[in-house]
């Protein structure tokens, strides 16, 4: 009995292994695709500074909170996005001069990033956040926050396009395609374009701001998601 259960053994390992060689066996080829989706900019994101220092901490903190408010006040007639509008650092930091600890000079940073809905408005709100109080441009970026909508259509058009590129090379070998093997996919966020960077020079720049040349922002490209597979299909005579 024991003689027959190790027949039985032996020959079903023999069956998984023929299984084996044969999907191993499978002729197939793999391709690598791309599908791009593309779409204008809907919102303009600006990052701005406050920076005041002094030797009082209350005075310094005091002139970074005036701004900040001045600030704040102007924004209300642009169509700010409040749910991405928000203070994204704030800095207390006491500096010592010529290696004395007594009476240092307290530096205050708030750093503030706002967006709004109108890309159009874009060079009129950073000048005018400019002028209200803003000490410095951090970074200024057009994005899309429809844009994780596109990734799906992204998806499906680089399937497509896998399996028409598949098929064109089959042909070539007088072979058609069968059903995918395997699919991996990789993909790479475009998610912002930028449009220009300006940081004024000096701890105050309303002046600087009073020249609309000084803020000049060239118009963004459409913003691109990019969804890349890789295919393997069977092939078929």
């Amino acid at each position: 009995m024991f003689r027959a259960f190790m027949i039985a053994l032996f020959m079903l390992g023999a069956t998984a292994g023929a299984f084996a060689g044969a999907a191993t066996g499978q002729r197939s080829i793999e391709v690598s695709a791309e599908g791009v989706m593309d779409t204008p900019p809907d919102a303009f994101v600006l990052t701005v500074g406050i920076h005041a220092r002094d030797k009082d901490l209350d005075k310094a903190r005091a002139e970074v909170s005036r701004r900040s408010a001045r600030m704040i006040e102007a924004a209300k007639p642009f169509p700010v996005d409040r749910a991405r509008t928000f203070t994204s650092s704030f800095m207390i930091r006491p500096i010592y001069q010529e290696q004395t600890i007594e009476s240092p000079l307290h530096e205050v940073t708030q750093t503030i990033r706002f967006t709004i809905s109108d890309v159009k408005q874009s060079e009129n709100f950073t000048t005018e956040m400019v002028k209200a109080g803003a000490t410095s441009v951090e970074s200024i970026e057009f994005v899309s926050v429809k844009a994780d909508d596109l990734w799906e259509p992204a998806r499906k058009k680089a399937l497509e396009n896998a399996k028409v590129k598949a098929a064109g090379l089959a042909e070539v070998l007088h072979q058609k395609i069968g059903l995918p093997l395997s699919i991996k996919t990789q993909e790479n966020r475009e998610s912002t374009t930028l449009g220009c960077r300006w940081d004024p020079v000096g701890a105050d720049a309303t002046a600087a701001a009073a020249s609309p040349d000084n803020v000049h922002l060239v118009p963004p490209a459409n913003i691109k998601v990019r969804a890349n597979v890789q295919v393997e299909f069977a092939l078929l005579d």
